[in-house]
């Protein structure tokens, strides 16, 4: 990787994610870009007469005045937390939220985002209608939500890959183990069997071998459920799973995957960060 991209917005959960990104920075020694995005009213069609001209400029003179007051709280954030050494730039840009995200995730060569979401629906709100998912779906890299409760020692013990067997996840694993290494993380390697299907033991002893000479510890299980969440929350939680991975498809995959009508009991809501990672990554 070359660097990471942390869009905040300077709430109390986009610095509780900017931890996360520091820890991560380091641990893969990179440069991470703090980037904030702010939006000004649109007037293109408009012709504005000079007093509201002024008070669009001041907006945007506003906004410059917050992001500079802001970065130097990073730095300091950065130092509370034994971490000042990891190098810091600094971008704002103008424009659509997620658009320009992932504008800036191409501008900058980003291999990694890093966002903070919130809200009491915990995971819920990571992937249904928040700037987070959207991210997620369009990024054209890997993106990692931290939710705000989510806690960091600095450590990543055990990551859950869910994979899906029928299709070609490879370059998922191989990018998960690399993510794994600075860690010395152990990696649980799932799939969900919703169908009953007899085929798949034989796919993931499949998986399994190929992966058999690998320097961590690796760990290959199929779980049996009526819809995925469960089995996969369950598990989670008994493990005590410190990341989970998946590869993103299409939206409605994870519309299945976190299906809170068929799920009552949210086990680890808001608990554990979500790495994404593109399909054609």
């Amino acid at each position: 990787m070359k660097r990471i991209l942390f869009p905040t917005d300077f709430s109390e959960a986009a610095n509780h994610a900017f931890i996360y990104a520091l820890e991560i920075a380091k641990a893969f020694q990179l440069p991470l870009t703090v980037l904030h995005v702010y939006q000004l009213p649109d007037v293109s069609s408009v012709h504005l007469p000079n007093t509201l001209r002024e008070v669009y400029d001041s907006i945007e003179l506003e906004e410059f005045e917050n992001f500079k007051n802001q970065i130097p709280l990073l730095h300091q954030l950065a130092e509370k937390h034994g971490l000042k050494d990891v190098p810091i730039e600094s971008m704002m840009e103008e424009g659509p939220t997620v658009e320009t995200i992932i504008r800036a995730a191409k501008k900058t060569e980003a291999e990694l985002i890093i966002m903070g979401t919130k809200g009491a629906t915990g995971l819920k709100s990571l992937f249904f209608g928040s700037n987070t998912a959207e991210v997620m779906e369009n990024a054209p890299c890997p993106v990692l939500g931290v939710p705000e409760k989510a806690k960091f020692d600095g450590k990543i013990d055990d990551i859950a890959v869910a994979v899906d067997l029928n299709r070609d996840e490879t370059r998922a694993l191989e990018y998960t183990l690399e993510f794994a290494k600075p860690f010395a993380a152990r990696l649980h390697c799932l799939n969900v069997n919703t169908a009953g299907s007899e085929e798949l033991q034989a796919k993931m002893e499949a998986l399994q071998k190929q992966y058999q000479d690998s320097e961590l510890l690796c760990h290959f299980e199929i779980l049996e459920g009526e819809h995925i969440y469960a089995p996969l929350s369950h598990y989670v939680e008994e493990n005590h799973i410190d990341l989970l991975v998946m590869l993103t498809h299409r939206r409605s995959f994870l519309e299945s995957l976190f299906d809170y009508s068929k799920t009552k009991k949210m086990i680890y809501q808001a608990k554990m960060p979500i790495l994404s990672i593109p399909e054609n990554f």
